[in-house]
């Protein structure tokens, strides 16, 4: 219809366009004549238009339109009049129509929303909502100024709905690491209901997470996290040694396992070192040149070596085993011989300290050692003359390298190493072991026995020895000294080393002495060893009128030598057992005197050291003067002569002198030398005396040039002086009372036995009364010959007790007192003399007891079944006693086979046995 329409008009346009406004005549003629050409194309127009007319009417009745009463049809219409009311009603009516029916659809959507929103506002808790139910108000009254009000409310919020969910998320992070902070931001408290964040935001919450890892750190009192350190460390120290130890057994292990030659080699090298034994057989040469053979693969397998030096060149071929570095430990004590063990290296470290124990040459033929010097070495190396045995390999390196000196020291406490630090340092050691981690004070501890005196011209002092011994068991009876180590050191020669020793195999158990780890002996034989607490006993005392005879540093050096190494092997305490008023019986200089003055006052040295590091101006005058008071100088720094100051005047009953200091900046420059010059002229006229020491030439050799101080000071009369200061606090303890007391009980009780045994002895035995209260024990050949059948049918752990029967005491004499049955009350520490220190330390041993006597119960039971006498002394020591026979030595024996216990033979025997051979058996 609508193309019919569009052709209908094409027709019109065509013919205006031809003639404008003709006349309808006219017009009627060309139109007739442009139907007659376009006929056919009409009716096939109106064909077209009939269907399309059908279709267009069946649309507008599917759409729910009236055709009918839109278009006006009647029946009279024709299809053209039909034709025209469809055109007119649809430019004219059906526009409205169609819109009307739109509003309509619209309508009812609005509707569908408007309840539709209605629910929605009233469902859960919007219901509750203000502003929710204007909403629902405005919606059902139909308000659309008041419903548009709102609803821009509503929208406005819902805006918000992103940052309070932003912010939701902000507090659930939070709260997981700072709830308070969380808990205040939501609730708004204070600054947290501000609108607008603070901009140190970020520094408060820094400071807040430093605040907190602070009160955690504070919260734990600092002593606690010092000891959890402390344990820590120390195991983080056994753990690295574990995983050291466990990684080079690995290395080895894959070295040796996976090689059966090195393993045959080892373990060829190993057998063959222990057949030759002492060296003295006749197959000795040979078994030592085989075992060096052997060395040649065995160090393949094994890369570090640890072997005493005599040993080393004994067991190495230089030819074929040669090392990256060789460290010789302790070569200040090592002579001229180990000098061929630098050979065998690459490299060579050498450790020791000049300072201490040198090598002393006894029994070396001097003669024979210099004549080989004289043959193969001399004028062919520097200084060939000090090529003897006296110097020790330490001195012959320290000719040619320069020593580098360890100035830390971890072992003794302060006061302990502080001795040795004046003596033989020049104060240059730096004690950093913390004394407050010792309890047992004090560290130093002179003590003199009041009654001692030295046994003629012998190296003894009996009451010396018997002090010595009482203090130790009364220390080791005390709580502070459990497991605690014991050293005795003689600081002259070896017999009152020997006597104590003897007494401490009659006084203490054997098993206490090897828990204890008790050692006699001279300075020599603890070099490189150490101890908890260490008894040095100094033997002298003075039976005349006068000072005793001077003792100094002594042949190169030997006593300062020995003073320093015994006085440096404590860890804990010191004790310095001796007989003499230093003050009247020793001369000032005196090593002897140097060493109890010391230990009378260890912190008045400390002391005086901090003032000459406050006084001195230089690190020069401060090394000067320190050496002066190491050496026993009375000084002091910065005097005051009118105008002028002297840097250093040391002091000696009234007499004085002036050092000074050249080199430092207020010594320096010709201004300065000259004016140092017109002040020391003008001082020389007033009666001064002047030590000059120049800086240069005291760092090149400082201990020679403050040895050419020390003449000159001799030489004008000034010698050592020390500051005797008042004993202080320190020196003194509660555990320092409860010791001398229990020690002077022990002693009691040793002279109540010995005088009740002498009553009871025959009359040649009284004229040893006045010689000591102390009864030895002396092992006759009998007892030796079952000691050593014993042991060799036996095959048992053997402890000897001094085999030697020329022993101190054996000299004294041939008939020797032997103590009485009745002396179970003195054996030590388990005794029922000693002092009950704590409840904790009762139960401690109750439950010792009886763990002892639940694991010798099977052992008991076999020795009655075998009718075998016994002690049990399982409650005191841990110990089972079986007197020796040779009736049950066959069944004892098989008994011994068959327990693990530890058996050894006692030829002495002990208290307990009436000092008769015994088998031991410990219960441990």
């Amino acid at each position: 219809m609508l193309e019919k329409r569009a052709e209908t008009e094409w027709l019109w346009d065509e013919l205006m366009a031809k003639h404008g406004s003709p006349s309808f005549a006219k017009l009627g003629e060309e139109a007739e004549e442009i139907c007659r050409q376009r006929i056919p194309n009409i009716q096939r127009y109106l064909d077209w238009y009939q269907n399309e007319f059908a279709q267009f009417m069946s649309l507008i009745n599917s759409a729910g339109f009236n055709s009918e009463a839109i278009f006006g049809f009647t029946d009279l219409d024709s299809v053209f009049v039909r034709t025209e009311k469809v055109l007119q009603s649809i430019q004219n009516i059906v526009p409205y129509y169609i819109r009307a029916a739109k509003l309509f659809l619209q309508l009812i959507d609005i509707r569908k929303r408007r309840q539709h929103s209605i629910s929605f506002l009233t469902e859960g808790k919007r219901k509750n909502s203000t502003i929710c139910i204007k909403l629902i108000s405005a919606l059902r009254d139909k308000e659309i100024k008041r419903y548009e009000e709102v609803y821009c409310k509503l929208s406005n919020l819902f805006e918000k709905y992103t940052l309070q969910t932003k912010r939701k998320d902000i507090l659930t992070k939070i709260k997981s690491v700072a709830p308070d902070w969380a808990a205040a931001i939501a609730a708004r408290e204070g600054v947290h209901g501000e609108t607008v964040c603070p901009d140190t935001i970020e520094e408060a919450w820094k400071w807040k997470q430093f605040a907190g890892i602070i009160e955690e750190i504070t919260a734990e009192p600092y002593e606690e996290l010092q000891k959890k350190s402390v344990i820590l460390s120390k195991e983080f120290r056994t753990k690295t040694a574990e995983l050291a130890a466990n990684m080079a057994w690995y290395h080895l292990l894959l070295r040796t396992e996976r090689n059966l030659e090195t393993r045959q080699a080892l373990i060829g090298w190993k057998l063959t070192v222990k057949k030759i034994g002492k060296g003295t057989g006749k197959n000795a040469p040979a078994l030592r040149k085989k075992a060096r053979d052997l060395m040649g693969k065995c160090q393949a397998a094994v890369p570090a070596w640890i072997m005493p030096v005599g040993k080393a060149l004994e067991s190495l071929d230089p030819s074929q085993n040669c090392f990256d570095v060789v460290i010789v430990d302790e070569a200040s004590q090592s002579d001229v011989s180990a000098l061929a063990i630098v050979y065998l290296a690459k490299k060579v470290i050498i450790v020791g300290d000049d300072k201490q124990v040198s090598p002393m040459a006894v029994g070396i033929d001097v003669n024979r050692m210099n004549a080989l010097r004289e043959m193969y070495i001399k004028e062919a190396i520097p200084n060939w003359h000090l090529y003897d045995a006296k110097t020790s390999l330490y001195d012959i390196a320290a000719t040619t390298f320069q020593p580098l000196m360890l100035r830390e020291h971890f072992r003794c406490v302060p006061d302990i190493i502080g001795y040795s630090n004046k003596l033989s340092y020049d104060l240059k050691i730096k004690p950093l072991r913390d004394a407050s981690n010792s309890t047992i004070v004090p560290h130093v501890i002179s003590y003199r026995v009041m009654n001692g005196q030295r046994n003629g011209r012998s190296k003894i002092n009996y009451p010396e020895a018997e002090s010595v011994v009482s203090l130790m068991i009364a220390c080791m009876e005390q709580p502070e000294y459990e497991r605690k180590t014991f050293g005795v050191i003689s600081l002259l020669g070896d017999d009152q080393a020997k006597l104590i020793q003897e007494i401490i195999l009659k006084r203490i158990e054997p098993s206490v002495i090897e828990e204890r780890r008790i050692l006699c002996g001279n300075a020599s034989h603890f070099q490189g060893d150490e101890r908890d607490v260490i008894f040095l006993t100094m033997v002298d005392s003075n039976e005349g009128d006068g000072p005793l005879r001077f003792t100094g540093e002594g042949v190169d050096q030997s006593t300062k030598q020995r003073y320093n190494v015994a006085a440096s092997r404590a860890k804990d305490q010191l004790w310095v057992i001796h007989s003499l008023d230093y003050s009247k019986d020793l001369k000032p200089g005196d090593i002897r005197r140097d060493l109890l003055e010391y230990c009378d006052n260890p912190q008045a040295f400390s002391r005086l050291v901090e003032v000459i590091e406050t006084k001195a101006e230089s690190p020069f005058e401060e090394a000067v003067g320190k050496s002066l008071v190491a050496a026993g100088y009375n000084i002091t720094q910065q005097w005051e002569v009118g105008a002028y100051r002297i840097d250093i005047v040391v002091q000696y009953n009234g007499k004085k002198i002036g050092v000074e200091c050249d080199g430092e900046q207020y010594h320096s420059g010709d201004d300065k030398i000259r004016s140092d010059m017109e002040r020391q002229t003008i001082l020389e006229r007033l009666g001064w005396r002047f030590i000059r020491i120049r800086g240069s030439e005291y760092y090149r050799d400082p201990e020679t040039n403050m040895a050419r101080v020390f003449a000159e000071l001799t030489k004008y009369g000034i010698l050592p002086e020390s500051k005797n200061e008042p004993m202080t606090d320190s020196n003194s303890s509660e555990l320092l009372s409860r010791v001398k007391i229990r020690a002077m009980q022990i002693i009691e009780d040793w002279q109540r036995l010995a005088e009740d045994t002498l009553e009871n002895e025959e009359s040649n035995n009284n004229k040893f009364r006045h010689i000591t209260s102390y009864s030895p024990i002396v092992l006759c050949p009998e007892f030796r010959k079952i000691e050593e059948e014993s042991f060799s049918s036996m095959g048992l752990n053997h402890i000897s007790n001094n085999k030697k029967s020329n022993s101190t005491l054996e000299k004294l004499s041939d008939s020797i007192t032997k103590p009485s049955k009745d002396v179970s009350h003195l054996r030590v520490v388990t005794s029922k003399s000693s002092i009950d220190t704590s409840d904790k330390n009762n139960i401690s041993k109750e439950k010792t007891r009886k763990t002892f006597a639940k694991r010798g119960e099977d052992i008991l039971q076999r020795l009655n079944q075998e009718h075998i006498h016994y002690i049990d002394n399982i409650d005191q020591s841990g110990i089972i006693w079986v007197p020796f026979s040779s009736s049950v030595k066959e069944r004892f024996e098989k008994i011994a086979a068959s327990y693990s216990y530890r058996f050894s033979f006692e030829p002495r025997g002990s208290l307990t046995t009436d000092n008769k051979p015994a088998w031991r058996i410990m219960i441990t």
